[in-house]
């Protein structure tokens, strides 16, 4: 359901334009890409005249929301799209989908119409060239939300970025040393922001509070350490090393204990025989020792957090890393991390935590969690991440941090 708002207009606008993929206001558990996008959105309303483009999904028609900030692009002009030449949609528009043609095409349309003096587009290099191209008159930061980037892009398509852009926006500096390694130099402004979570949904006493119901869920005796993982199952995630270190642990520490959630049928391109091979290293145990409980939900996603007494990602640099959320979400939580030395790994944690090398990681995991069996140093580290976190990872700082950077180029 939309209702009606009425705002007053300021002779300046920022456009928010988001990847076709995503759909803001945000739409059921969400707690990923889109909320890192909303929250700062919403913080900086009472100073800015914004609005937001993003893509056209039908759970938007059961939700209330305010229509002069969020605009929705569809397919509505899919079929006409499907007429064009392959390779003159591909020309066009760097796709040739004509389902997402027609959402770029909508979401310029209605871009031109709002005639805004800065554009930022969030994750999508294909839509932030088009709007760059197209809306020249603008002022255009693309906001990179991953790690690799100069893996994805060769020297052209870097001097467009230069050429066309007048900001960008990382969240680690590991991408900008990545460019520099690649390019030689990076002569467009960028300003590195890192990633905020939900704080009041991450917090000590939340774990605290959760703590002994929690354990008991996931059946974890008051003197058993669970570690835990949550996210994408893939071997870049360094499941096999995690697995295999934790078993080399285990073998002289019992009272360990091994929690890995996600959900293959849940990802684009779901690994199932990655989540068989690592079943089958711990089958010789009992069921409670390694846990796989699939994808969990917001609540039972805390409920782990609660249950939890170490974190580890064990990244690996073939992928990199950007912010990752279950570091930070960890550490809300006051969990302490272990993590490799990979891409912003070592910005979030810095020395709340313990780095691995990742060509060793299964080796300095088992040694890693020797270190951590210990309750006090757990409870030394815990802390430590806790006050980063909430020191660090806020909505408000990665608002004031966008506004800054945005006004740094008016002056340009």
């Amino acid at each position: 359901m939309v209702k009606s708002f009425t705002r007053e207009s300021s002779k300046e606008t920022i456009l928010i334009l988001v990847s076709n993929k995503k759909t803001l206001p945000p739409l059921g558990d969400h707690h990923g890409i889109v909320d890192l996008i909303d929250h700062p959105i919403r913080l900086l309303l009472d100073q800015e005249n914004i609005k937001v483009i993003s893509f056209w999904d039908n759970r938007l028609k059961n939700l209330i929301y305010d229509p002069s900030i969020y605009y929705h692009a569809d397919s509505r002009y899919k079929n006409v799209f499907s007429f064009i030449p392959y390779r003159v949609r591909k020309k066009i528009f760097r796709v040739a989908n004509p389902e997402i043609c027609s959402r770029y095409f909508h979401a310029l349309q209605i871009a031109k119409k709002i005639r805004p003096t800065f554009i930022i587009t969030h994750v999508d290099l294909k839509l932030a060239l088009l709007a760059a191209k197209f809306l020249p008159h603008s002022k255009h930061v693309y906001y990179y939300h991953g790690s690799i980037l100069h893996n994805n892009i060769n020297f052209q398509q870097w001097n467009e970025l230069e050429t066309r852009f007048d900001g960008i926006v990382f969240i680690t500096k590991s991408v900008v040393e990545g460019l520099k390694a690649k390019f030689g130099q990076c002569n467009i402004p960028y300003r590195v922001i890192l990633n905020a979570i939900d704080l009041e949904w991450a917090h000590p006493e939340k774990r605290n509070a959760l703590r002994e119901v929690a354990r008991r869920q996931w059946r974890i005796r008051p003197e058993e350490i669970l570690i835990i993982y949550a996210g994408r199952l893939q071997p870049t995630k360094g499941l096999m090393p995690l697995v295999k270190g934790f078993l080399n642990a285990y073998q002289k520490n019992p009272k360990l204990r091994l929690v890995i959630a996600g959900d293959p049928a849940r990802e684009t391109y779901g690994n199932f025989q990655l989540v068989d091979e690592l079943k089958k290293l711990s089958s010789h145990l009992p069921d409670y020792v390694v846990q796989y409980p699939g994808w969990l939900d917001r609540e039972n996603l805390q409920f782990l957090y609660s249950a939890a007494d170490i974190s580890v990602l064990l990244s690996m640099p073939e992928e990199g890393e950007a912010n990752s959320l279950f570091l930070m979400e960890s550490m809300g939580f006051g969990i302490p991390c272990i993590a490799t030395r990979v891409g912003g790994n070592p910005e979030v944690i810095e020395d709340t935590g313990i780095l691995i090398d990742p060509l060793n990681a299964e080796q300095e995991l088992s040694r890693a969690l020797e270190v951590l069996s210990s309750s006090s140093i757990r409870e030394q580290f815990g802390q430590k991440a806790a006050e980063r976190a909430h020191s660090f990872f806020s909505y408000q700082r990665v608002a004031d941090e966008l506004l800054d950077f945005i006004n740094s180029l008016r002056l340009t």
